[in-house]
C-alpha cells in the first residue's frame, strides 16, 4: 500500500551491474574469449590467485605483498586499495594459463548502500546468530527523503529477504 507498495507491484527485473567508474568492483576474472573465468570471494582468494599470476607470468608485480591476510589493523588495511583502478591493474592467470582480466562493470551503488545493514555487522560471517535469531537489527529506523524509496529503501527490502 502507498508509494513504496505500489513500486514493488509493478517492479522490474534489477540488473546489479553498472557501467560505471564509481562503485564497486565485480570480482570478477575472465579470459578474452569468456570461455574460463574466476569469482574471487575474499581478499585471500585474490592474493593466492595473484600468486598463481605472477608465477605463470602474466602479473608482473604483487601490489599487495605488504598486506597480510589475518591482520585486522588500520595499519594494514592502508596497504590495501580495492578500487576499480587498483584492482583493474591485477591480471590473473586462468586453468589453462590464459591471461584473465576483470569484469569492468561495478555492482550498483544502491546494492552497496542497502547492504550496509549487514555488512556493518559482517554479517553472515560474524554476529549471525544476533540478527538470525531477531536479537538485534542493525537498522530499526530510518528518516529519509521519499526520493530513496525506489533505490537505497527497495535495496534494503531485496537483501532482507534474499
Amino acid at each position: 500500500e502507498g508509494r513504496f507498495g505500489n513500486w514493488l507491484a509493478n517492479a522490474n527485473d534489477w540488473n546489479l551491474s553498472r557501467s560505471r567508474y564509481w562503485g564497486i568492483p565485480l570480482p570478477i576474472w575472465r579470459t578474452e574469449d569468456g570461455k574460463e573465468e574466476i569469482i574471487i570471494g575474499s581478499v585471500a582468494e585474490l592474493k593466492s590467485e595473484m600468486a598463481k599470476a605472477l608465477e605463470a607470468g602474466v602479473l608482473e608485480k604483487d601490489i599487495y605483498a605488504d598486506f597480510v591476510v589475518d591482520d585486522m589493523s588500520d595499519e594494514n588495511y592502508d596497504k590495501i586499495d580495492l578500487h576499480k583502478n587498483i584492482v583493474d591493474q591485477i591480471t590473473l592467470v586462468s586453468a589453462s594459463g590464459k591471461p584473465m582480466k576483470r569484469e569492468s562493470d561495478l555492482i550498483d551503488v544502491w546494492f552497496d548502500s542497502g547492504s550496509m545493514p549487514y555488512a556493518q555487522w559482517h554479517y553472515p560471517f560474524e554476529n549471525k546468530e544476533l540478527i538470525d535469531e531477531g536479537k538485534t537489527f542493525p537498522a530499526d529506523f530510518i528518516a529519509e527523503g521519499v526520493d530513496q524509496t525506489r533505490g537505497w529503501f527497495y535495496t534494503l527490502h531485496a537483501i532482507a529477504t534474499m
